[in-house]
């Protein structure tokens, strides 16, 4: 999952996936133009879920947490690209 925060993007660790499985395999009922942009209704989850999840990746949670969960550009960039030795 990567999602774009301005000009950051965020991918879930595979930790990520996993502790928020609940609410990345929610059910999309409805998506329509709402009062905040774009707006998505979903169920199989509890609502505070969602919000714990929508303040986990804007880095409102413990930094062991987001760590843990979230990869930003360049934690990804710096695993992928090819090491150099001299």
């Amino acid at each position: 999952m990567a999602e774009k925060f301005g000009n950051t993007h965020i991918t879930l660790t595979e930790d990520g996936r996993r502790e928020w499985s609940d609410v990345l395999n929610a059910k999309v009922t409805s998506i329509y133009e709402g009062h905040y942009g774009v707006q998505i209704g979903l169920t199989g989850y509890p609502a505070e879920r969602l919000r714990d999840f929508s303040f986990m990746l804007a880095g409102h949670c413990p930094v062991e947490g987001y760590d843990r969960w979230v990869n930003s550009a360049e934690q990804e960039q710096a695993q992928t690209e090819p090491k150099q030795f001299m």
